[in-house]
Parts: C-alpha cells; sequence; structure tokens
C-alpha cells in the first residue's frame, strides 16, 4: 500500500512547504504505533493505524507566551498530546488519521478500526479539555484507504458514545483525474486541520 499512498501524501505535504502557515502539518507513517489503555474504551484488541497528520507548535511563528491560550504549547519538557504510547509522537497533536486496506480488503474492518482509533481520540480530548470543549469540537475525519479507493469517514462523540458515519469516497489513484481528486480532498482535510483543529487546540 505504501509504495502507491505515501508518494501521493508526500507530494500533498512537499507543496505545503512554501506556502505561509502551511508546513505546520506533516505527514507520518505511524504502522506500530498503539492506544494508551488509559483511553481504550473496547473488550477487542486496540487498533492501529496506517499514518497520521501531526501538528508541528514549533512551526508557528505566531505561537510566544503572549499569544498562546494553552501554555502546554510552549513546554520543552515532552508534553503528551495525544492518546498513543509512542512516546515521540506524544509530543505533537494529531490531525488526520489514515487506515490502510490492500486491494479487496474488508472496508468495514478498516471503518471499524478508525473508528476504535478515533474513540481513543475522543477520550484523550475530553480528559484534558472536558466536554464542553469537545463538543464545540463537533466532529473527527479521517481517511480509509481500500486499494485504490480514497474514503471520508467521520466520527462525533455524544455523551462519551462514538458514533461512526457512513464513508464517503473522494478519490481513486486508478485513474489521473482520481488522484486528483484525492489531492483536493486532502487539501480540504488540511483547511479543516490548521483553521479548526489547530486553533481548538490552541485555546484548550
Amino acid at each position: 500500500n505504501n509504495l502507491v499512498h505515501s508518494p501521493i501524501l508526500e507530494i500533498f505535504v512537499y507543496e505545503m512547504r512554501n506556502a505561509p502557515g502551511q508546513d505546520v502539518l506533516n505527514f507520518l507513517l505511524c504502522t506500530t504505533t498503539i492506544i494508551d489503555s488509559t483511553y481504550h474504551r473496547f473488550p477487542d484488541g486496540a487498533s492501529r493505524v496506517d499514518s497520521v497528520f501531526r501538528l508541528l507548535p514549533e512551526r508557528d511563528p505566531t505561537i510566544t507566551p503572549d499569544t498562546i491560550q494553552q501554555p502546554l504549547l510552549l513546554d520543552t519538557a515532552a508534553p503528551c498530546f495525544n492518546w498513543t504510547t509512542d512516546r515521540l509522537l506524544q509530543q505533537y497533536p494529531l490531525a488526520i488519521s489514515i487506515e490502510t486496506k490492500r486491494y479487496g480488503g474488508n472496508m468495514a474492518k478498516g471503518e471499524q478500526h478508525l473508528g476504535i482509533w478515533h474513540a481513543a481520540q475522543w477520550e484523550f480530548l475530553a480528559s484534558r479539555a472536558g466536554a464542553e470543549p469537545v463538543d464545540q469540537l463537533g466532529f473527527q475525519p479521517g481517511i480509509v484507504v481500500q486499494g485504490h479507493i480514497w474514503s471520508l469517514v467521520i466520527t462525533t462523540r455524544h455523551q462519551a458514545t462514538t458514533t461512526v458515519l457512513s464513508s464517503v469516497e473522494f478519490g481513486n489513484t486508478s485513474s489521473v483525474v482520481g488522484v486528483f481528486e484525492v489531492i483536493a480532498g486532502l487539501r480540504r482535510l488540511r483547511c479543516w486541520s490548521l483553521d479548526v483543529l489547530w486553533p481548538w487546540y490552541r485555546t484548550f
């Protein structure tokens, strides 16, 4: 899968590097990263995902002691910003998570894995920010890739219950047009990450 997916994601990240404020978001493979058991609420084993987009506070020039409301973003003592057990990755807030399945794989299983991953994300955010700020966030987007097909998966949280909404295909890498559709979809998710999620992290 990575032979196709990673180059597309690298192209997507590369186009951001020279745009002001866009390099706050970065792509990272994380196939061995697992959920911290503190935030896992299911009898089945904790899920993993294949890739994440992480937010890099040190690349945001607007973050200073005078402008930031969340002091942990300025902490240099390896703070924990996500629900994983990876000590290096914990230093970064996570934005979009990507689960991949081979061609002919089980799409429903991919959605389930992403749902479990997102449930831990909701638990973590609620434990740090509280229920009301989490309600303000509204939803969390993620991506499931099955073969060539890229689909958007949305989760919501209500009364400590995570709901996985039906997936929506937004691109297919089996054609040139489909690849451009994937890039366009990723751009929309980038906008959400930088315009909605990142300000939310900075506030709460």
